[in-house]
Parts: C-alpha cells; sequence; structure tokens
C-alpha cells in the first residue's frame, strides 16, 4: 500500500473519531463548574465510569457509557463531568445529580416533558433525585452508586426512567450523603 494512501485513511479515521466522540459527547463546555454559593465539596473522584440510560435508549433497553469521567459530590449535588481540573483543562458537563431541589412537575409528557423537567436547555440534564431513588449495587464486577430518576410524565412508549450508574469504590459515601440530605432544599444563588 502506497505511503499516501495509508496517510488518507489514517486522516478519514481520525476526522470520523472526532465526529464520533464530539456527537455523543453533549455537555455543556465550561471553564469552572457551577457550584453555588456556599456549596462544599464533599468528595472529587476522577477516572470513573459512567453508564446512562436516557429518553431513545431506554425505549430500546440500551445506554450510554462514557469512561474517565470527573465526579465531585458536594453537600446538594454531584457533578458528573469529563476534563478538568479546574484552572488547567474546560469540563463538559454529563450531568448534575440534584439531591436536594425537588423535582418540578411539568404539564407536557414525552419528550417535551424530560426537556422542561430536567433542565436540557442547559446543555446537560440536571436529574432530581431522594434517597428512595439510590443504592449501591454491583454490576459486571464494579462497585457503584445506581440511580433511578423518577420521570411520570414520560408517557407510553418512553421506556424505563432515566437511570445513572456510576462506577466507583466509594459508591457507600455518595449514598450516604443523598440520604443523609434535608428534602426540597435549594441551592442558594444557582442559576439554572
Amino acid at each position: 500500500m502506497p505511503g499516501g494512501l495509508f496517510a488518507v485513511i489514517v486522516i478519514v479515521f481520525v476526522v470520523v473519531a472526532v465526529v464520533v466522540v464530539r456527537r455523543t459527547q453533549r455537555g455543556a463546555i465550561v471553564a469552572r463548574l457551577p457550584f453555588a454559593e456556599g456549596e462544599q465539596v464533599i468528595l472529587e473522584e476522577a477516572g470513573l465510569k459512567l453508564f446512562h440510560k436516557f429518553r431513545q435508549n431506554a425505549v430500546r433497553g440500551g445506554g450510554t457509557t462514557t469512561y474517565r469521567v470527573r465526579s465531585i459530590l458536594t453537600d446538594r449535588r454531584v457533578f458528573l463531568a469529563s476534563g478538568g481540573p479546574e484552572g488547567k483543562h474546560k469540563f463538559v458537563i454529563l450531568m448534575i445529580l440534584d439531591y436536594t431541589t425537588a423535582a418540578p412537575s411539568v404539564g407536557e409528557t414525552g419528550y417535551a416533558a424530560y426537556l422542561q423537567k430536567f433542565a436540557l436547555g442547559n446543555g446537560y440534564p440536571t436529574y432530581p433525585c431522594a434517597a428512595g431513588d439510590v443504592s449501591v449495587e454491583e454490576h459486571a464486577g464494579d462497585t457503584g452508586l445506581r440511580v433511578i430518576v423518577p420521570f411520570p410524565e414520560a408517557g407510553s412508549g418512553w421506556g424505563a426512567p432515566p437511570e445513572v450508574r456510576l462506577s466507583t469504590p466509594q459508591a457507600a459515601k455518595y449514598e450516604a450523603a443523598i440520604r443523609g440530605a434535608p428534602e426540597g432544599h435549594a441551592p442558594a444563588g444557582f442559576v439554572s
């Protein structure tokens, strides 16, 4: 095979790979994570695996797995992002698990309800969850935190509710923080 043809094949492969990665990484790109005033970091981890079942994937029973995820557990929320650390690289926020703010009720159903309820206008879902929605489980040999996000407005044909599985050896700390949080506490100074 001539060297020029090999170079063209490699370039095409790289371009396709970049496009595929960009399409699957639909988070918001930020220089800093949107911590609320007075929000305290409890635990920060990097290099985790995140499984997220949502929207069309839930209908087919599948989901999306993201590797090398950075997780920041605060006293109000769990930030799941790729990239970082702050000050050196930008973050791509994949989702936020908000365990202190009650889920808003929306008048829509299906995808329109999903967009409104989980604040997708930010570029990433913000999932409200409570103590009853979380558990620590073993899955495929990994210890992890599992969150089933209540979504009664889904309607027929949606499939299972959104599900998040974060593979981390510290899953019990996440569960303890979520179970110990006061219900319905809105973070001060946070703007969606």
